[in-house]
């Protein structure tokens, strides 16, 4: 893809939306279950949420999860679909260990020729396609980059743009 994707902007767009929306970080945090210093550490970027809450982040707000990442200031796709609680319940269940396999085998890589790319060890790498260990953020973004795509499609949330 041709934006930059960062951790940075990540954080950034947190607090944006957040803001933009009106709300305090407990609405936010109680949303989405999770304590509000945790939620406050996302923003400012001092620790990062697991995969399964960015997307539960991005259906609340109704953005792209990759736009959470690479776009400032990102707005719903849908100005009928804002923010909404109700959003949580429609966020699908992500299988990460699928889709991370099955863009590998798309681009007939090897497991070995991925974890080279992104400098890992590939037994790594394999425990992210077997769902014994997560990636971090910034593997994600680098995968994405890898595989020219966007983290939306990296997890199976859309199949193209």
């Amino acid at each position: 893809m041709d934006i930059e994707i960062s951790a940075e902007t990540f954080a950034h767009n947190l607090r944006y939306l957040r803001m933009h929306n009106m709300k305090k970080q407990m609405d936010i945090s109680q949303a989405l279950g999770i304590d509000r210093s945790a939620y406050s550490y996302y923003e400012v970027g001092r620790s990062h949420p697991r995969i399964s809450l960015i997307v539960q982040i991005a259906w609340l707000y109704q953005v792209r999860v990759h736009d959470l990442f690479g776009v400032r200031h990102p707005l719903p796709h849908d100005p009928y679909g804002a923010f909404s609680l109700e959003n949580l319940q429609k966020a699908p269940e992500l299988n990460l260990p699928v889709h991370l396999r099955g863009w590998r085998l798309y681009h007939n890589q090897r497991q070995r020729q991925i974890a080279e790319q992104l400098s890992l060890d590939r037994s790594t790498y394999a425990y992210y396609e077997l769902g014994k260990s997560e990636p971090a953020l910034t593997t994600i973004v680098r995968l994405a980059q890898f595989y020219d795509i966007t983290i939306d499609q990296l997890f199976g949330l859309i199949p193209e743009l």
